[in-house]
């Protein structure tokens, strides 16, 4: 069965390669990212146009796409570090402990505490 309707990319879908970029950015940075507005000055569009090309590159909004590498990121030191996991939460942007869990649990469906116990 075919689609009666077409999918729309934005635009900018060509400038791939700069987001690329400021995916790499926002991995590198996950402590304190850039803003969308930051962001959105250094490439010359507008927040609208940015978001929409984001979410056609990277497959999810902004704020999502960083919280899901802010997860991974956490959960690779929970499994490899000896670090506390408050420490952990800090290093990948999470000020509060219990954000920290809870935005965990979101992501792992277990605590931090849970995870790192099943990865030994």
């Amino acid at each position: 069965m075919m689609c009666n309707h077409l999918v729309s990319l934005p635009m900018n879908i060509d400038r791939s390669d700069e987001f690329q970029e400021v995916g790499e950015r926002l991995r590198s940075n996950l402590s304190n990212p850039p803003s969308v507005e930051e962001l959105c000055a250094e490439l010359g569009l507008t927040e609208y146009r940015f978001r929409r090309t984001f979410r056609a590159i990277f497959g999810a909004p902004v704020g999502a796409w960083v919280r899901r590498q802010r997860m991974v990121v956490a959960a690779s030191h929970l499994r490899e570090g000896q670090e506390t996991i408050a420490a952990v939460g800090e290093r990948v942007g999470y000020q509060n402990a219990s954000r920290f869990a809870e935005a965990f649990r979101n992501e792992f469906q277990c605590s931090p505490a849970e995870y790192r116990h099943r990865q030994k």
